[in-house]
Formats: structure tokens, sequence, C-alpha cells
């Protein structure tokens, strides 16, 4: 970047001009993220659909407004029963803590008490 007049401008390479010019290709290395996937036929995870359902018809609302199924899954790896530990799972912040955390938490409580 130039400042050589009232506005900065960028020069253009040689190598710049044969990208533009589609002469040369530009690849960027990208890191891959790769997140523990949590099976669907999971016990846990399916009481928690369940129950995330059943609020959604009480609320008459869509299921995904209540917790998305990465919010779900992510809680069925972490396994939260703290306010704190539930703030620390994907998607959820002081509201949905506050209308929704005591009852999944117990749901994660109860399968805890059969599962280990």
């Amino acid at each position: 970047m130039t400042q050589s007049g009232q506005f900065p401008t960028l020069l253009l390479t040689q190598k710049g001009l044969a990208v533009l010019k589609g002469q040369e290709k530009v690849t960027r290395k990208v890191d891959r993220i790769v997140e523990k996937e949590v099976e669907v036929d999971n016990e846990l995870f399916e009481r928690l659909r369940e129950l995330r359902l059943e609020i959604a018809r009480d609320q008459n609302t869509a299921p995904f407004i209540i917790f998305s199924d990465k919010a779900l899954k992510d809680m069925c790896e972490k396994l939260p029963t703290t306010d704190e530990e539930f703030l620390n799972v994907k998607g959820v912040g002081q509201s949905k803590l506050e209308n929704y955390g005591p009852e999944f938490m117990e749901a994660i409580e109860q399968w805890k008490i059969t599962h280990e």
C-alpha cells in the first residue's frame, strides 16, 4: 500500500496481475477443525431431543429455537450439571440457561445416574 496522493492505493505485482488474468491460481491452506461427533442414536441425545420437542410444543415454537442439534450434542459431550458448566455449551447464554437450563440439567443428571 502506498500513500502517493490523497488516498492510499494498492500496487499490483506481476504475480498479482497473472492471478487476475487467470494465468495463475491462488490456494490457501485451511486448518480443518474435527469435531467429535456424537452418534445420533445416543440415548442421552435422544432424551434431550424429546425434552426439546416437549418444550417447543408447550411454547408453540420450533424445536431449533430452543436449542440446535449442535447444542444438544455439545451437552452430550460436556454433561453439564451446574449453571457454569451449562453456560459453556455452544449456543447457551444467560437467557437459555434461565429458561431451559434446569430441565436439561435434570435430564442429564438422571441419565448420569443410570449410566455411570
